[in-house]
Order: structure tokens, then C-alpha cells, then sequence
């Protein structure tokens, strides 16, 4: 499905001002006012494939295409993200880039139908800012598929904090979370103890127990290391959707591993270009 931008508005921003008087120094005022900075990109698509996808085992390909500007306002990057239940908005990768697709799992969606909210936004050099959202189902895998589908996840998550793109890290530990949690909420997902099988005394397997570690784990470690508040912000959301599943589960490491997230939250200040500041949406952009 193709979603396309409405005609530009022009660029607006707000600029604080601050004033003094020549004869009187001392009297200062301050206030706002409108600066006309240009148009924000437009015309362009934005498409989503599949439409409906499986969480974590299937790739959702994202992609713009024939976005324009004016001339002095080119070249134009692109941030691709989804929104959470709470309405915070995550990113697929860290800030504004160049490429104009990406390919990424998504956590599950919300709702009887799975539904997740997706989109991008585009910048041009400006600051100016349009942005298309669209509509995606994130449906559940089968409990046995998730279990795999989470492992496989765990080296691929710790390689891509390695490459320093922390933004992309969390999008996939947000996947594996959501998954992970569906695990352990409908019981684990693992066999039962008739058959010999380790589960512990509540249903929920020794695997699914240890694969919540390993992602706790690799959340404190990939958080501690971003240096912006939304990246802290969304690792708090994976660490609230994990250790809100079976609670008494919990390890000592995970609770340790989850206070240290909680003081990385307070010691970071916010990034601009993850945050978005300095930018300037048009009016008329959709929500």
C-alpha cells in the first residue's frame, strides 16, 4: 500500500527572543517570533511491505520515494519508526539518515488485531520536517517459533550495539521484548512437566527464564551506552514489558540489571538528533 504527502504549507518556527532597552539596560523582555524558513519535502510515497507480518521472524520493508524540495534545501534524510501503545514513537535507527528504505522486525502489535502504527519522517538540511504514517499488523508467532525466533535475535541484537547503532539495537530488543513477553504470559510455551521437561513450579521453561535474562541484559548494556534520552526511554519500555511477566521469576542479576537502567535514565541528557530538536514540521504534515 502507497501513502502520499498532501501539497507543502510553508516551514514555520518559533525563535525565543530576548531584548534590553538602550536607555534603561537593566529592562529586558523576551517573547517568540514566526520565522518563514521554506517548504518541507514533498509529493513523495511511503510504502510498507508485508502489509501483514509475523513479529520477529518476518522483515517489514520500509520505503520513500520521489520526496522533493528546493534546491537549497536538499539533500533530504529519512527516519523510519513505529509507535508504542503509549504513543512514543521508536526508531529503527539512530537519527536521520540518508537511505531512503530499511528493513527491520516489528514488536507486536496491539489490540484484538495486531495493529501497529508505522512511518517515516523526512528532513531536509533546514530542519523542515513532513511525515506519513501508515497501518501495519504485527501478529504473534507460535510459542515454539518464538522461543527461536528470540534466541536467533541475541547475537544479532549485541552485533548491532557493537556497530554503534543503538537506535537499530533497541527497535530489535523492542521486538524480541514484545515476543518474549507473549512467551511467558501464555505460559511459556514449553511442554509441560509431564514430560520430563524443565519448567519450573509456575509452567514457564528454564529457556524462556533465561532468554528474558539474556535480554535485560543486553538492554542495560546497549542503553548504557546511548547517549540520548529517547534511546534511554525506549530501553526502559523493554525492560517494563519483560520484568512485568511473570515479576517473581526474576533473577537477582535481572533486578540489578534493571536498577542499572533506571540510573542511566537519570544521568543522561537529551540528544538533539535523536529528540528532534531544531526541527520545523510543516503545518499541514499529517499526523
Amino acid at each position: 500500500m502507497e501513502h502520499d504527502s498532501p501539497a507543502p504549507a510553508m516551514c514555520v518556527a518559533q525563535k525565543a527572543v530576548t531584548t534590553s532597552s538602550g536607555s534603561s539596560p537593566s529592562k529586558i523582555s523576551s517573547g517568540t517570533i514566526n520565522v518563514t524558513a521554506g517548504r518541507p519535502p514533498w509529493g513523495g510515497l511511503f510504502r510498507v511491505a508485508p502489509l501483514n507480518g509475523t513479529s520477529l521472524v518476518d522483515k517489514f520493508t520500509f520505503s520513500a520515494s520521489n520526496w522533493a524540495d528546493d534546491a537549497a534545501s536538499l539533500p533530504l534524510t529519512y527516519a523510519f519508526n513505529y509507535y508504542l501503545e503509549s504513543g512514543a514513537s521508536s526508531y529503527l535507527s539512530d537519527g536521520y539518515r540518508t537511505p531512503q528504505n530499511v528493513s527491520a522486525s516489528l514488536p507486536l502489535g496491539y489490540g484484538e488485531r495486531y495493529e501497529l502504527v508505522v512511518g517515516v519522517m523526512i528532513r531536509d538540511v533546514i530542519g523542515c520536517t513532513a511525515k506519513l504514517n501508515a497501518t501495519v499488523r504485527s501478529v504473534p508467532p507460535s510459542l515454539d517459533d518464538a522461543k527461536d525466533a528470540v534466541s536467533d535475535s541475541v547475537n544479532m541484537i549485541d552485533d548491532l550495539a557493537n556497530s554503534g547503532d543503538s537506535g537499530a539495537a533497541l527497535s530489535l530488543l523492542q521486538a524480541s521484548a514484545s515476543v518474549m513477553s507473549y512467551v511467558l504470559n501464555s505460559g511459556g510455551g514449553g511442554g509441560g512437566d509431564d514430560d520430563g521437561s524443565d519448567d519450573d513450579d509456575d509452567g514457564i521453561d528454564q529457556e524462556a527464564l533465561d532468554l528474558r535474562s539474556d535480554l535485560i541484559a543486553l538492554t542495560a548494556n546497549v542503553a548504557s551506552g546511548a547517549k540520548d534520552t529517547a534511546s534511554i526511554q525506549s530501553g526502559i519500555v523493554v525492560i517494563e514489558g519483560l520484568t512485568g511477566a511473570s515479576p517473581e521469576t526474576l533473577t537477582d542479576e535481572d533486578t540489578t540489571d534493571t536498577l542499572s537502567m533506571i540510573g542511566a535514565r537519570t544521568n543522561t541528557t537529551a540528544s538533539p538528533a535523536t529528540e528532534g530538536a531544531g526541527s520545523m514540521e510543516a503545518a499541514t504534515a499529517p499526523a
